[in-house]
């Protein structure tokens, strides 16, 4: 899952130009020179409930990544290149200057613009970021609830509960992981381990929540101790009383107090919570990140079954688009999103989509980060469509993205998707020694685009949860050497390359797959390889046949051929009659 993000109807400059000065006041009577905000929470999520979306209270941006500087005289907008398009067709220039991330880092701007007070609220930025302030010669002032200083009609925090994740989805008790973590802290000989991130902690005790949208969890942090015992810091309110659940707000007078070695994630815990420790802390990355990642056998068949029950939405719903387009009354993109909700609700394991359906047809593809206001773009047998969309069930999370065209295409839009492709199956069909990091196998999927000069701005795919957050980490595929993390056995991770030409088109091809054991080495430590889990056809007219290898059709035969085995039975008869009709050439023209 990788929307352009416009401005909310009725926020123009004016108001943005006014809420620019509210921070400026805030700046003036503060005695400092500069604020820097982060998106994001107190747990430093991707998704973040509307309590917490100053981002977007500023710039009428929805992003899942990003930080904004202002000053007495500037605004600064730093995003990575998911959001620049977007930044740059929604914001004024002579209001905000916008930087990508790669180009230069919120820390260097700072250090090399701001010689005075830069104010910071140290709940909402980790002990990393605050401490590389601090090393680069930024002088800090910390500021409880800073934001509130000026965002004066802020919406209250959404009340949330906390329920069971049943053992027949999480396929491993909480009492054993909790055995697992103890023993973990055993060997560093550490006492306790302050876990930060909500999906940790709805792992580790196989409880979820509603407090998000999109990922079933509630905020909650806990403190897990070597012997065994823990304690869950939160508001939400559990589905069962449990002496192990305190309020949140008891989470600094009991770390204050906490005596022994304790450890913290310096990528994940506030600057504001190391302050208050008096015990010794160790520095080191969560362990249950990797825990989590690795999924064990129930969650793995979770997974295939998530997968194929939401194949079985996006074949009905592709067929359903193509009896719609054309006809009097047509299909718009907001209709797209509503559709393929209602097709999900059918499973009694579907409790809500993974992220905000990305649904963009012709040019607005070419956004990364598409997200439709209103009805959007009507649909056509002119141009590309570009469906990237994903549920959660009580089994599993899932992600696709295909491309399709409704009527013809043009040879660039052939030759640019072929290419996206062979960089899938490039990458879908790697075999690697155990050890290696997906920054390693990253340009696989690159190359055939590196070929023609082109490339995208995003990493090739990431890691993903069960029934938990879309993006998972630690493992992922970058161009940016930004984890050591070797992919392991039975993770499961996305592959999905793109090509975005700017007021043209987009497309990107996204599957799920799962690291498995090269199938002739299961005896003997040695590769590793993918094993696709999405089944999900693609779009044949977008193919040129002549820039395949044999091998590169041979996969796309097989592939198609599992499809139609397992999704086909699922389907009425019109939408079956539409699938076979779909994946025919596959196996009569390649």
């Amino acid at each position: 899952m990788l929307a352009h993000y416009k401005m909310k109807v009725g926020f123009g400059v004016q108001e943005m130009l006014s809420r620019i000065t509210l921070v400026r006041d805030f700046l003036s009577k503060a005695c400092v020179d500069a604020v820097i905000l982060r998106h994001g929470d107190e747990y430093f999520s991707e998704e973040v409930s509307p309590h917490h979306q100053v981002f977007n209270w500023l710039t009428g941006l929805d992003v899942s990544y990003g930080y904004i500087v202002i000053t007495k005289d500037v605004a600064v907008l730093f995003v990575d290149g998911r959001y620049i398009l977007a930044a740059q067709e929604t914001l004024e220039r002579d209001v905000w200057t916008i930087i990508n991330v790669k180009q230069a880092s919120p820390v260097r701007w700072i250090k090399d613009n701001i010689s005075g007070a830069l104010a910071l609220d140290p709940k909402f930025h980790t002990i990393n970021e605050t401490e590389n302030l601090v090393k680069a010669g930024v002088k800090t002032v910390f500021f409880e609830d800073l934001i509130n200083s000026f965002w004066k009609d802020r919406r209250g925090v959404k009340g949330s509960k906390l329920f069971k994740h049943p053992i027949k989805y999480a396929g491993e008790s909480s009492l054993s992981k909790l055995s697992r973590i103890s023993d973990h802290l055993t060997k560093q000989n550490v006492d306790a381990i302050l876990v930060s991130d909500p999906c940790d902690v709805a792992w580790t005790v196989n409880m979820r929540g509603n407090g998000l949208k999109y990922t079933p969890v509630a905020p909650a942090r806990m403190i897990a101790f070597k012997d065994g015992n823990y304690k869950i810091y939160t508001d939400s309110v559990p589905d069962e009383p449990s002496d192990k659940v305190r309020p949140y707000a008891q989470i600094l007078p009991d770390i204050t107090a906490f005596k022994g070695k304790i450890l913290l994630d310096p990528n994940n815990t506030p600057y504001a919570i190391k302050a208050k420790i008096k015990a010794e802390a160790i520095y080191d990355r969560c362990m249950i990140q990797n825990f989590k990642s690795i999924k064990n056998k129930t969650e793995l068949d979770g997974a295939s079954k998530a997968q194929i029950l939401d194949g079985v939405a996006v074949a009905s719903l592709l067929s359903w688009l193509h009896k719609k387009i054309g006809t009097d009354k047509g299909v718009f993109e907001g209709d797209v999103s509503e559709k393929i909700t209602h097709l999900r609700a059918k499973s009694d394991l579907y409790l809500c989509e993974s992220f905000s359906c990305i649904a963009a047809f012709g040019k607005n593809a070419a956004n990364v980060h598409y997200r439709v206001k209103g009805q959007g773009e009507r649909l056509s047998n002119s141009g590309l469509f570009l469906l990237d969309t994903g549920g959660q069930y009580w089994c599993g999370t899932t992600d696709v993205t295909r491309t399709m065209c409704f009527g013809q295409p043009t040879l660039e839009e052939q030759e640019v998707y072929t290419r996206v492709l062979k960089g899938h199956i490039a990458l879908s069909s790697a075999v690697f020694p155990i050890g290696t990091t997906g920054y390693q196998l990253d340009c696989l999927a690159r190359q055939y685009l590196w070929q023609a000069g082109l490339d995208y701005d995003h990493g090739t795919g990431h890691g993903i949860g069960s029934c938990l957050s879309v993006h998972e980490g630690p493992g992922n595929f970058s161009k940016k050497s930004s984890s050591d993390y070797a992919l392991c056995e039975d993770t499961l991770i996305t592959i999905e390359p793109g090509c975005y030409l700017k007021d043209r088109l987009g497309i990107r091809i996204e599957n799920v797959n799962k690291v498995v054991k090269l199938a002739t080495e299961i005896e003997k430590e040695g590769r590793l390889t993918f094993a696709t889990l999405t089944p999900v056809l693609m779009d044949f007219k977008l193919i040129m046949p002549f820039l395949l290898t044999e091998q590169e059709k041979i996969w796309l035969k097989n592939y198609h051929e599992w499809v139609l085995k397992i999704i086909a039975p699922c389907l009425d008869e019109d939408d079956k009659y539409w699938l076979v009709e779909q994946t025919s050439p596959y196996f009569n023209v390649l």
